[in-house]
């Protein structure tokens, strides 16, 4: 990967920390207990997507040239990072839709990598 995609997340990166507000946590009475147990199940799940994110948007950056897409997923990692940190202690600034949301975005992110470079090797095996 070229300094310059890793020079271009780093630019990214601070300036999502710079810009981001500190989010607001719900009411306690907003979530039903069914949904708070939803949110943690999903939030586990994520997990192994949320570990390669950083490994994944450099590649993501570089084969879409799309500055605001990756900043957007970088926004969307530091909100799952939010949520993580008070996840435990039963305190919540996700809603299961906005999760699921993000969740979605996740794996478009890691689609989009999956087929561009999937397509790219069957171009490279047929010489084109």
């Amino acid at each position: 990967m070229s300094n310059n995609v890793e020079e271009i997340m780093n630019q990214l990166e601070q300036m999502v920390r710079a810009d981001r507000a500190i989010p607001l946590e719900l009411e306690e009475q907003r979530l039903s207990l069914q949904e708070r147990d939803e949110i943690t199940a999903l939030m586990e799940r994520m997990q192994p997507v949320y570990q390669r994110l950083d490994e994944v948007l450099p590649i993501y950056l570089q084969l879409s040239s799309n500055i605001e897409s990756a900043k957007r997923m970088i926004a969307l990692k530091y909100l799952y990072e939010d949520q993580l940190e008070i996840l435990y202690e039963s305190r919540f600034i996700l809603t299961l839709m906005a999760l699921q949301r993000i969740q979605d975005q996740f794996h478009s992110c890691f689609a989009y990598v999956r087929t561009t470079i999937t397509a790219m090797a069957e171009q490279q095996q047929r010489g084109i």
